[in-house]
């Protein structure tokens, strides 16, 4: 080897130009090994022992911005590596609602739980969007969601829980983007820069598409220059057959032999031309292809020496973070131990007190029994005589008539039991309504079918909304109020008359195959309810404001009349000549339908009520739910397409009145309260000449029309007695058929 070294030596010196050949050869053979090796790093490049079989990118819910960072990603990994794509879905904190931004804090969970649902399939249709991309791209991929209430640190945990090695996420918004970035702007991205823990992890920053800055896997790898061997090269966009497992090794194959070949063959042709023969140069291509064997086996050694020291340093590493654990698991476990010998030595201090004192209470249970045993006798006593005085009270009410035509009435006090016997003990069969207020049973009590609403005793809040019910109930009186037959205290429930066509919520929705009002019935039905809210709202001497008016709470008999019930939450208002009359409480009822100053000031007025009929009014219009309603309306009055969002169902809407009708309710729900019309002198007005023109109905025959009157009742105006149902306190249709009243509505379930 030296001999042919020397001789080889001489003749380079007595030849300088076959000198210089052989330098060009060899260094052209250098630039070949270092082109391999210099290509544009990509996502697939490692200097670890085992190559990464998935790639992580992380992704926001805005698909515009994300795209970009995901074409980025594909382009730079081989077809046979696999994406995934992660996302840290963050829970909203606070809510949009009619223009205003609202905290969670003070938004019921429902309402916050609606909400996150939807933000939830927005965030969906953003990763199957991200999903489709791949598979268009024909790249494998797979997703991975979690949700946490702080991004960047749900990507930090990822990285440590899922053990990734290479990540690829945004750098800053696209608009942040400039040619000088260089490095993250996000707050997201410095927080995950700064607080990646595991050194084995490669991250990628990128922005609208370019690469900003990468995180190296390893400090003492990041900044060295790799050799040829190393490296893996990238996959290039104009390579026509698909990267396998052995495509970039067979490029540098293919290109290392050709360079050698072009290296080889000019010194060949030199040295022959010189005079060298084959046997010297022979053996030359000997000493630098055992030059080359020998760089070769010692970047191979070192490349062991590099795979083995990074398993030993990441075997450290879990050893080190297991024995943390350990640590912290026997602390925690020590600190628990302290807290449970605290508490046994307190409960022991408990127990014996409790002794001490239940030693001193059973003297004073004994006498508690006797007196007990008394108290029962006299109570025994106390409810026969009571039942006796109730059998024997007539049932007819006495219909004393104020100036404002409210009724002084008195009802009937039903026993537990006789409630029991009308509904089979609440039988679920008789059950016909259900609610956060309690339940609603159909049964027959006294020879009348009636519907009886028990309520939930478990909270003070159902009592007093009992007792305000009964007492707004018993005071007024109104041909489309739902009629109070009696109460029962002891079951907490309120004896109502039985309204078979169910509620006007049922109606609209056509349930249980029921057919649609015709727009004649829905105009009937609204001018029946203005009647009665302009009773409630002109009664002296206090006004009456519903506070919970919606079609569930709209009552149909079975000629379609319609009655208003349910006044659990209803106030009485004292009058006022300024009309400013209010009363401010805790926001209460069905959002959809509730007055939106009510929920900032809490105070109910009788505007309240306009508010929420005006929203029952365009769902009769429109047949549609109430949830953004009135944005709905508003731009197609605007836009001059108010036929197309009529019902249909209702048949064919008269268009000038209905849009007369329109641009009175959206004055009514206006969010200004002063904004609103007056029922008796503006709304009253559009709909009694609304119904007078409908001659016929699609449904049944309806019933007379209560026309409003603020006169007083007393002296010329005073009903008769005996036209008066003293069960309902109606004014009978047939008051001729029998003289007492009480078998006018006995006899109605009988054929």
């Amino acid at each position: 080897m030296a001999l042919v070294s020397s001789s080889v030596a001489i003749h380079m010196r007595q030849h300088p130009q076959q000198l210089e050949a052989t330098r060009a050869a060899a260094a052209m053979r250098g630039f070949s090994r270092m082109s391999s090796a210099s290509l544009a790093p990509s996502l697939c490049e490692t200097t670890e022992l085992e190559e990464v079989e998935k790639i992580y990118v992380a992704l926001g819910k805005e698909y515009k911005e994300g795209k970009e960072t995901l074409i980025w990603a594909i382009n730079h990994t081989p077809r046979e590596k696999k994406i995934v794509v992660v996302h840290v879905h963050q829970p909203p904190r606070t809510i949009l609602i009619l223009g205003g931004k609202f905290s969670v804090d003070h938004l019921s969970e429902e309402q916050v739980r609606a909400y996150r649902e939807q933000e939830r399939l927005k965030t969906d249709r953003s990763l199957e969007a991200y999903m489709t991309f791949c598979s268009l791209s024909k790249v494998r991929a797979e997703k991975l969601v979690i949700e946490t209430d702080d991004i960047a640190k749900g990507i930090v945990e990822l990285i440590a829980q899922h053990g990734i090695t290479k990540l690829v996420m945004g750098a800053a918004a696209d608009r942040q983007y400039s040619k000088r970035m260089r490095g993250p702007k996000s707050r997201i991205a410095i927080n995950v820069q700064q607080h990646v823990a595991d050194t084995s992890c490669t991250i990628w920053f990128v922005c609208k598409g370019n690469l900003i800055c990468s995180r190296d896997a390893s400090l003492d790898e990041s900044r060295t220059a790799r050799t040829p061997a190393a490296i893996i090269s990238t996959r290039k966009s104009t390579q026509s057959e698909p990267a396998g497992p052995t495509s970039s090794s067979l490029h540098q194959s293919s290109s290392s032999t050709y360079n050698d070949q072009e290296a080889t063959s000019t010194p060949r042709l030199e040295l022959e031309e010189i005079g060298i023969d084959d046997d010297i140069y022979q053996k030359l291509q000997q000493a630098l292809k055992e030059a080359e064997d020998s760089e070769r086996e010692a970047y191979n050694l070192l490349e062991s020496v590099r795979r083995q020291k990074a398993k030993i340093d990441a075997e450290l590493k879990a050893k080190e973070t297991k024995g943390k654990q350990i640590f912290e698991e026997v602390k925690n476990a020590n600190k628990k131990k302290q807290e449970l010998e605290l508490k046994i030595a307190s409960s022991e201090q408990v127990v014996k007190d409790l002794a001490e004192k239940l030693s001193g209470s059973r003297a004073i249970l004994m006498s508690l029994r006797e007196e007990n045993t008394k108290l029962q006798g006299e109570r025994d006593d106390a409810v026969r005589r009571a039942e006796e005085l109730l059998r024997k009270r007539d049932d007819v009410d006495q219909a004393a008539t104020s100036s404002n035509g409210r009724m002084s009435t008195n009802f009937s006090d039903f026993t537990y039991s006789e409630l029991e016997r009308a509904t089979d003990n609440f039988d679920d069969s008789h059950k016909i309504g259900e609610g956060g207020y309690g339940s609603v049973y159909k049964g027959f009590l006294r020879h009348t079918e009636v519907a009886i609403k028990k309520l939930k005793p478990e909270g003070g809040q159902e009592q007093e909304e009992f007792y305000r019910e009964v007492d707004i109930l018993s005071q007024v009186r109104h041909p489309h109020l739902v009629a109070l037959i009696g109460k029962c205290s002891e079951a907490c429930a309120i004896v109502y008359e039985y309204l078979p066509q169910g509620s006007l919520e049922d109606r609209l929705v056509c349930k249980d195959g029921t057919p649609p009002l015709s727009w004649q019935a829905r105009t009937r039905i609204l001018t029946e309810i203005c009647s009665a809210l302009i009773f409630l709202h002109s009664s002296k001497p206090h006004c009456v404001v519903h506070g919970d008016i919606k079609p569930s709470n709209i009552l149909l008999d079975s000629n379609l009349v319609s009655k208003l019930g349910d006044f659990g939450i209803s106030c009485l208002l004292a009058q006022s000549n300024t009309n400013t009359n209010r009363l401010t409480l805790q926001p209460r009822g069905t959002f959809a339908y509730m007055d939106p100053e009510l929920l900032n000031s809490g105070e109910l007025t009788p505007r309240s009520d306009v508010y929420s009929f005006g929203i029952i009014i365009l769902r009769m219009l429109t047949g549609r739910p109430a949830v953004g309603l009135i944005k709905g309306v508003t731009e197609a009055v605007e836009m001059g397409r108010l036929r197309e969002i009529l019902d249909v169902s209702a048949g064919d809407w008269p268009f000038a009145q209905a849009e007369q009708l329109a641009h009175l309710v959206l004055r009514c729900c206006d969010i200004q309260r002063k904004n609103r019309p007056d029922l008796a002198k503006d709304v009253w007005r559009v709909l009694e000449p609304m119904r007078r023109t409908t001659t016929t109905t699609t449904t049944a025959s309806p019933g007379p029309v209560f026309q409003p009157s603020f006169r007083s009742t007393r002296g010329e105006g005073c009903i008769p007695s005996c036209f008066i149902c003293p069960i309902f306190q109606d004014i009978m249709r047939d008051p001729h058929v029998t003289a007492d009243g009480v078998t006018y509505q006995a006899i109605s379930p009988y054929p």
